[in-house]
């Protein structure tokens, strides 16, 4: 997955120079979030269309689908301004083989 995902957005980079590269951990941002285990699909689709402002049909129907939807989510707070906190720029001896990656986290 680690390998595959920075092959990607090295892929990606080379191809469209200008688009921004964003890290996202679903399972880890629904916990901290919520403060409860990501049990798909529990009460998570309900809690996720209440966050991002969407009707139930308008989520995802598996659990891969579901962690993409909230990794776009995330994605969209932070360019947008809406969340101000990068994480990427709270750990500066990071690599980045791809250039600069944003993480977008809640205040």
């Amino acid at each position: 997955m680690a390998v595959q995902g920075m092959a990607l957005a090295i892929e990606a980079k080379r191809r469209w120079p200008n688009i921004k590269l964003v890290e996202a951990h679903p399972k880890v941002l629904y916990y901290s979030m919520t403060s409860r285990k990501y049990a798909w699909p529990s009460n998570m689709k309900e809690w996720l269309a209440q966050e991002a402002a969407l009707s139930l049909d308008q989520l995802a129907s598996t659990e891969h689908e579901w962690d993409a939807l909230l990794s776009a989510w995330a994605a969209h707070q932070g360019s947008n301004g809406i969340w101000q906190k990068d994480l990427r720029r709270l750990s500066p001896a990071a690599v980045e083989p791809a250039g600069p990656v944003s993480y977008w986290w809640p205040d």
